[in-house]
């Protein structure tokens, strides 16, 4: 399968998989403290929340998180748009230098989603399973601009250091990361293509770094072994 119909099928299988989770976190609302205050403050200044009413609008749903410090609690699925907000900026091209790598600017809004989440999935906790009901529903499915910035990630994937593929994939969820691998496949695709991609390629055992860094895209040693 090539990149885009890949990429398309899976945004739809997923969004069906998830419906279920994101339904249940319909009914969720959660506190307002300070240190959530501040992420959520700095997430509306870099245009997050903006992206988030589009989203809202879009999807034809409310968008009822205005004035984040007026606010004593939100709503689960406002709180995910905002996520999803800072996931479409990532993806952005203000994010990325001229190479295609993620800048200091980038870096900051993925420290800074990062710490969204974690709070987000502390705050969602199931009791009995001691399992997050938004990780779950994360896992299941990430949202449209997250899955297409992995997939990207992945097609370029032959080309980055492997301990920069090792940071930007570490805090993927399920979904994210079979996106990734989607495009990851769709670079190694094109570089056989080429006579000195297959070089390359062939090559690779006496390569330690492009060992290294075909080693992040398989899930397992095996895989790659038998690749």
């Amino acid at each position: 399968a090539r990149l885009a119909d890949s990429v398309e099928s899976l945004l739809t299988k997923r969004d069906v998989e998830a419906t279920p989770l994101y339904d249940q976190l319909k009914t969720v609302t959660i506190t307002l403290d300070d240190d959530l205050k501040q992420i959520l403050d700095a997430s509306k200044k870099l245009g997050a929340f903006a992206r988030a009413e589009k989203i809202s609008t879009g999807l034809r749903e409310p968008f009822t998180l205005k004035d984040v410090n007026k606010a004593t609690d939100a709503a689960m699925p406002d709180l995910d748009k905002v996520k999803r907000g800072l996931d479409d900026i990532i993806s952005s091209k203000s994010a990325v230098n001229d190479r295609g790598e993620i800048n200091e600017f980038g870096r900051s809004v993925i420290k800074l989603k990062k710490d969204l989440v974690s709070r987000l999935d502390d705050m969602t906790l199931d009791q009995d399973t001691g399992k997050s009901l938004y990780a779950s529903a994360r896992n299941a499915y990430a949202g449209p601009s997250a899955l297409i910035s992995a997939a990207e990630l992945g097609r370029t994937v032959i080309n980055k250091p492997a301990a920069t593929i090792r940071s930007l994939v570490k805090d993927m969820s399920d979904s994210e990361l079979e996106s990734f691998r989607v495009g990851a496949y769709e670079g190694l695709r094109d570089l056989a293509g080429t006579q000195s991609g297959q070089t390359r390629l062939l090559n690779m055992w006496k390569e330690p770094s492009t060992q290294e860094r075909l080693k992040e895209v398989f899930p397992s040693e095996r895989a790659y072994r038998e690749f």
